[in-house]
């Protein structure tokens, strides 16, 4: 599957097949799956390859592909009427992850680094809410850290994940506001990303060699 380009409709379909596989390894070989995700609770990985947050995904989907570009003069009934259907799915949405993630930390880390009895410890940006960088909080690791990476720490784990730099936090060029930034396409002069972060979404193109390899790996 081509990825040189980001559709919805397409990470919806890589997104199931994952969820599946990643289900089959469950009920084979949890301690594998368990080491892959860094993630020692059962009940989080089941939430995460959880059928119904797909199905959600999928339907949104259709609703994307039915209604953008394929119809003619919407009125403000037909507006509000998708505006309902949307809703109805975000709500669904927030039912099922609940409070599942209050024991994970999405970070940046930072470059104050101690090494204390073999263990290291870290200073890391922890980032969520609509300000992204709320706070700092100090961590212990088993293993150096890239200040350039995103990582996810399961809370009193020593093992953070590196995630896959499908999206960066970087300022906007015009607004010099950090900024959640989704890859979006593969160009002729760099990768370019995407934020929604804004009024109006803005898009930024800069090389990123480390994400066409993993590209390339994954096609």
């Amino acid at each position: 599957m081509n990825l040189e380009k980001s559709y919805f409709g397409k990470w919806v379909i890589i997104d199931k097949r994952l969820a599946n596989n990643f289900r089959k390894l469950m009920n084979e070989d949890f301690e594998k799956c368990r080491d892959l995700f860094k993630i020692n609770s059962r009940e989080l990985l089941n939430f995460i390859f959880d059928k119904r947050l797909y199905n959600i995904l999928d339907m949104c989907n259709l609703y994307r592909n039915k209604w953008k570009g394929h119809t003619g003069i919407t009125s403000d009934t037909i507006i509000h009427d998708r505006l309902v259907l949307g809703q109805k799915e975000l709500t669904s949405l927030r039912k099922i992850i609940g409070d599942k993630f209050n024991g994970i930390l999405i970070f940046l880390p930072e470059s104050d680094l101690k090494i204390i009895e073999g263990i290291l410890n870290q200073n890391v940006q922890i980032l969520m809410g609509s300000r992204l960088i709320s706070k700092r909080e100090r961590i212990q690791t088993l293993k150096h850290l890239d200040t350039r990476l995103i990582y996810m720490l399961q809370k009193n784990s020593p093992n953070p994940l590196e995630l896959k730099p499908f999206f960066q936090i970087m300022p906007s060029p015009k607004e010099e506001k950090i900024a959640c930034y989704f890859y979006n396409s593969i160009e002729d002069d760099g990768v370019q990303w995407k934020s929604f972060h804004f009024k109006d979404p803005a898009e930024l193109t800069e090389p990123n060699e480390q994400l066409k390899k993993f590209i390339a790996i994954l096609e």
